[in-house]
C-alpha cells in the first residue's frame, strides 16, 4: 500500500512539474512562430499566422488596376524584436527590398519596395500585445503629382498677397485684408 502511494505521488509530482504530456496541461499552448506566414488582406504581404486583423483599425481600397491598397492593423502576442526580425526575413523572402528602418521609444518602422509598390510596417507595443500596421500603396509615376504653381512674385507655399490698402478686398481669390470696426 505504501509503495503504491509513493508511486502515485511521484507521478503526480512529475505531471505538475511539466514532465507530463503537453496535451494534458490546460495552461500550455504551442509556441508562437512568427516565421509561419499567411497572406491576409494583401495578397503580396506575408504576415505571421498567429496575428489577427483588427477590422476596426483597418481600411482597404482598390487602385485603378484593381490592386488592394490601404491599411491593415494586426495584433499578436510576440516580442517586438522577434516580430520585426521575422518580418524582415518574411518580406525579403517574398521579394520585397528593405529601403529604410527606424526605431525608438517602443516603436519600429520598416519601409519596403517591390516593383511599383511600397509597404510600410509600423510596430508598437500595446498593453498585452504588439500591433503591426501594414500600409501598402502604389508608387506614383514620375510627374503624376504637380503642386499648384505659385503666382509670380509670391513666396512658395504662401497665399497671393495683395498690394491694396487696408480695408480693401482682393478679387484674386487669395487672402483679403479689411479693417476691424
Amino acid at each position: 500500500m505504501r509503495r503504491t502511494l509513493v508511486i502515485l505521488l511521484a507521478l503526480a509530482l512529475a505531471a505538475l512539474s511539466g514532465c507530463a504530456v503537453q496535451d494534458l496541461n490546460p495552461f500550455s499552448s504551442r509556441p508562437l512562430n512568427p516565421g509561419e506566414v499567411v497572406y491576409s488582406q494583401f495578397s503580396d504581404i506575408p504576415v505571421p499566422r498567429d496575428m489577427t486583423t483588427d477590422q476596426r483599425r483597418s481600411f482597404i481600397s482598390y487602385s485603378q488596376d484593381g490592386v488592394k491598397n490601404g491599411l491593415e492593423t494586426l495584433e499578436g502576442s510576440f516580442d517586438m524584436t522577434t516580430l520585426t526580425r521575422a518580418m524582415i526575413n518574411n518580406m525579403m523572402r517574398d521579394g520585397w527590398a528593405l529601403r529604410g528602418t527606424s526605431s525608438g521609444a517602443g516603436r519600429h518602422v520598416q519601409l519596403y519596395e517591390r516593383d511599383n509598390r511600397y509597404a510600410i510596417l509600423y510596430f508598437y507595443n500595446q498593453t498585452v500585445s504588439v500591433a503591426m500596421e501594414v500600409w501598402v500603396m502604389n508608387r506614383l509615376a514620375e510627374g503624376a503629382y504637380q503642386p499648384p504653381a505659385a503666382p509670380a512674385g509670391s513666396a512658395p507655399g504662401y497665399a497671393p498677397s495683395s498690394s491694396s490698402a487696408p480695408g480693401a478686398s482682393s478679387s484674386d481669390g487669395g487672402l483679403q485684408e479689411r479693417s476691424l470696426p
